[in-house]
């Protein structure tokens, strides 16, 4: 816009002149490298449009300016009000304001003084009758009791009246200040400063405070009206009590009036701003160090989340991401509508995020939450502390990272307690861990009835007779309570126990007790000894408490990385897994090494991708490949030839509207290379064809009343 517009007052002055090798010096020096650098980005990014664009306007519904109660026109009444120097409270019926102040429409006059000047008759009278018609229009609704009949239809139609009022006197402005003195600069600033008002209206404003998007305004129109406040100083009479200063003196005194006045309102928002401002950096932060929380919790490698605020969390978290406000997400930002059959496989078929962080006013923008799959598939968390008193809700994570279908033996095998409950295995992968650290305990209970309470479960490291330490653990996290599991289903806990610096070395048996959290009663099994009231069961696991729990991850890491190299890719992880488990809480040590062994792994399926024969198999090899390190050697030279492949083939079956296949096609090309744009653009063409739907930015834009 910006572009077209400069373009349009640099021909205009060059024609005012006769220099006609001007307008050819700027199609050389700006229209040909900006064409070339809008034809790359089209090459490059598959789109017309940034990616934004499509996330925030591509329904096209935002545009309504014959709407006075529409977001754009609101965002600007709210910048005006906002900005006030003083603020009085008034009666209700005044106007229809409960509120009158002066705010920043007292700009106004200065500016239209600006551009239309006051010194003759003319330009005074046109002033003036700008500033009334425009107040007249604008403050009053059009509403005349009484009126005559030929004034009915013009009431009706008053927010229209308003509307081409408005855009009337803005173009007869710019118009009658062409040829005055500095009437280039004045016009372009006009120009440029009325386009980005217009450009509010447009887009429907802007959800945070602090009106950022009349930064560019202000920055076009504070030259005027500082032009038009000396204007009119220099209209003074000399028989005022200015008359004695220089006019110099008295520039600079309305300069610096109107200065402080504006500096006054602007400092006031900026201070409220700041005393509740949006959501920051570190409010993100937080969110992912809980969130991070929650993933070592659950003892998962890959994290895939649903969120929005993506700036924070892309520099954070390391997680794939999928934006619900679209920002850096393809499909939903061409899907801005959140069609529910799109949402439905996006969301809950193709990315199944396993964190998910949904709730107020995105949750009613996506209608996420709406759709069975969310209340089927999801489960809410505990909040975190954002204060004393608060906790940020919202956040979910997927039900089968912990919640698993109960199988035949589950039913069976373990230990039964009091209860009609069952503790159907137990396991300590790492069970050498050092003094200070914790003993990794994954466990996996059920119950065979209904339960009206749930249980808090004890486990103790005994040696002979004596329990040396203990650890409690509530299966579901606190998340998930008892009163609400099924009988067919098992509830997966991972339990990091810490273990005490002031435990002696040696070997222990694990033990452990359940307590009904409802009586506070131990509920026994068909093995457990009672010790102080407590019934105890072992689980026949023993562990050791030493100081060579960091040389048996080391010895654990070494043999990861030779199993990789041998093509044991899924056994290579679980070696790492189990080294760190020696030395959970060695937090530094476990990120130090981290990346090396995703890397091996990752090679090690790349090696197993280039020695399959099987299409299909070697396919989903790759994609492996990528999920453990995008950037492993060798990778790209062996997805490019295949994705182009698959391209070609999604096109072939495009043309005969198998829409299915091609989709497939597409889908599968832009997995294995991502930097497929292109590509990205017909996978989601093909998905609207196949799924019946129109993306909102292909539907005919209309301006909304």
């Amino acid at each position: 816009m910006y572009a077209a517009l400069a373009g349009i007052a640099m021909t205009i002055f060059a024609l005012v002149d006769k220099r006609w090798k001007a307008i050819l010096l700027w199609v050389l020096a700006f229209t040909i490298p900006f064409g070339l650098y809008q034809w790359w980005r089209m090459e490059y990014f598959g789109w017309p449009y940034p990616n934004t664009y499509y996330a925030k306007l591509g329904t096209g519904t935002r545009f309504k300016p014959f709407s006075w109660n529409s977001r754009g026109w609101k965002y600007i009444n709210k910048y005006l009000m906002d900005h006030h120097v003083f603020k009085t409270e008034l009666d209700e019926s005044f106007l229809g304001r409960k509120e009158w102040g002066l705010n920043l429409a007292y700009f106004l006059p200065c500016m239209i003084v600006a551009m239309n000047g006051f010194k003759t008759r003319w330009q005074r009278a046109s002033t003036v009758g700008f500033t009334i018609f425009l107040a007249l229009v604008i403050l009053w609704d059009g509403r005349w009791s009484g009126g005559p009949e030929f004034w009915q239809p013009i009431m009706k139609k008053w927010i229209h009246v308003r509307v081409f009022a408005i855009l009337g006197v803005a173009v007869t402005i710019g118009v009658t200040s062409l040829f005055r003195p500095n009437w280039r600069v004045r016009s372009v600033l006009w120009l440029l400063g009325s386009s980005s008002v217009f450009f509010v209206v447009y887009s429907g404003g802007d959800w945070m405070k602090a009106h950022r998007w009349f930064n560019v305004v202000e920055l076009f129109m504070l030259p005027i009206l500082f032009v038009g406040a000396v204007d009119i100083v220099s209209l003074i009479p000399k028989k005022a009590i200015f008359a004695k200063w220089q006019w110099s003196t008295r520039t600079a005194a309305a300069a610096l009036t109107l200065l402080i006045c504006f500096a006054i309102s602007e400092i006031r928002v900026s201070s409220i701003f700041v005393a509740s401002p949006e959501t920051t950096v570190s409010d993100v932060h937080r969110r992912v160090r809980y969130m991070q929380w929650v993933q070592r919790r659950l003892d998962i490698d890959h994290v895939t989340l649903l969120d929005v605020d993506m700036g924070a969390h892309m520099m954070y978290s390391g997680w794939d991401i999928v934006d619900t406000a679209g920002l850096v997400d393809v499909p939903i930002a061409r899907h801005s509508d959140y069609n529910r059959k799109f949402i439905r496989e996006y969301v809950f078929k193709e990315r199944k995020p396993e964190f998910a962080h949904c709730h107020g006013g995105w949750a009613r923008t996506s209608k996420i939450p709406k759709n069975s799959e969310w209340k089927r598939d999801y489960l809410e968390i505990s909040g975190y502390p954002v204060s004393r008193r608060k906790l940020h809700i919202g956040n979910h994570v997927r039900r089968d990272l912990f919640i698993h279908p109960k199988t035949k033996t589950e039913s069976t095998k373990g230990w039964w307690f009091e209860g009609d409950i069952r503790l159907t295995n137990i396991s300590i992968p790492s069970p050498y861990v050092a003094p200070g650290g914790a003993l990794f305990i994954e466990q996996r209970w059920t119950i065979e009835s209904e339960r009206e309470a749930g249980i808090q479960v004890l486990f103790a490291l005994v040696q002979g007779d004596e329990i040396v330490q203990t650890g409690a653990f509530q299966p579901g996290y606190r998340w998930y309570d008892m009163e609400e599991w099924d009988s067919d289903e098992v509830v997966v806990g991972k339990f990091p126990m810490p273990i005490s610096e002031d435990v002696p070395e040696g070997s222990y048996d694990v033990k452990v007790a359940v307590l009904d959290t409802m009586t506070g009663e131990s509920l026994s099994s068909e093995s457990s000894e009672l010790v102080d009231g407590i019934a105890w069961t072992s689980t026949g696991v023993d562990i050791t408490i030493g100081f060579d729990a960091l040389t048996k991850a080391n010895t654990l890491r070494s043999k990861s990385i030779a199993v990789a190299k041998e093509g044991n890719c899924d056994e290579a992880w679980v070696l790492w897994k189990d080294a760190t488990r020696h030395v959970y809480r060695n937090r530094r040590w476990q990120m130090k090494h981290r990346s090396t062994h995703e890397s091996a792994v990752a090679a090690c399926f790349l090696s197993r991708a280039k020695a399959e024969s099987d299409a299909v198999k070697q396919q989903e090899l790759l994609l492996l490949v990528r999920k453990w390190d995008h950037n492993v050697e060798g990778l790209q030279e062996v997805v490019e030839p295949m994705a182009e492949e698959l391209d070609l083939e999604g096109q072939r079956k495009m043309l005969l509207e198998d829409w299915i296949g091609a989709y497939d096609d597409f889908a599968l090309s832009v997995a294995l290379d991502p930097t497929r744009s292109h590509t990205r653009r017909r996978a989601e063409e093909a998905r609207d064809k196949r799924l019946n739907i129109q993306a909102p930015y292909n539907k005919p834009k209309k301006v909304q009343r």
